[in-house]
């Protein structure tokens, strides 16, 4: 596994918390309120720009807590995978949509193009190294429809990290670069912003927007004959 094996624990003993209600405090989204996880996740889903209609698939599921927000927002059909089975099992039997247990590095187990929006929100601070990093997008990209989107949200900003006495959560930092060659390689459209741009508050928990970046990345659609 590219991400640590605790993490993996950690999230799949979340999962047997009976004490726990809300599908995001499953995700270690509890610092947020449940209105502002809302607004983040609608945020985020005019970011990306998701329409009624469109098929999502999240690379990083967890318990479903981010697609079930856009679910309420649009219409739309969802799909993902997580590496935490426990947190799957609880995605499948709260939400519709096709939900497997997998690596965000391989999903050999997904058509390609099959989907308008491929998702990951917040899971990008788990990686362990660039290269994972660089296997996660590309599976990303391959599952997406041509003229579809990539999103990957909140990550941390090296240029920034250090605003913080005390550093957000997750280890993983990835510079701004990495995207842009990674688009200049690959032919795709890049879409970079400050996360404050998408989600921010002067005060209370923001998930540490003034450290981290959102991004999407856009493939070209089938040229016309």
């Amino acid at each position: 596994m590219v991400i640590p094996a605790e993490i993996r624990e950690e999230y799949n003993r979340l999962g047997e918390r009976e004490d726990l209600i809300h599908l995001k405090d499953f995700a270690r989204w509890s610092f947020i309120s449940s209105d502002d996880w809302t607004e983040l996740c609608r945020r985020a889903a005019d970011f990306i720009g998701v329409e009624d209609g469109d098929r999502l698939f999240e690379a990083g599921c967890g318990s479903g807590a981010f697609l079930a927000e856009v679910a309420a927002y649009r219409s739309v059909s969802l799909a993902g995978v997580d590496f935490a089975e426990n947190l799957v099992s609880i995605a499948r039997s709260r939400l519709p949509g096709d939900f497997r247990v997998a690596d965000i590095t391989d999903l050999s187990s997904i058509k390609a193009a099959s989907y308008d929006k491929v998702l990951s929100h917040g899971v990008f601070l788990y990686l362990d190294s660039v290269d994972a990093a660089r296997r996660a997008v590309l599976e990303m990209v391959r599952i997406t429809r041509p003229g579809g989107t990539v999103y990957v949200g909140i990550v941390n900003d090296p240029d920034r990290h250090a605003e913080y006495e005390y550093p957000p959560s997750g280890s993983f930092i990835l510079p701004r670069s990495f995207w842009r060659n990674l688009a200049d390689q690959e032919g795709l459209t890049l879409e970079l912003v400050d996360q404050e741009t998408i989600f921010s508050k002067p005060s209370g928990y923001d998930c540490y927007s003034r450290t981290r970046y959102s991004l999407l990345l856009k493939k070209a659609p089938i040229a016309e004959a």
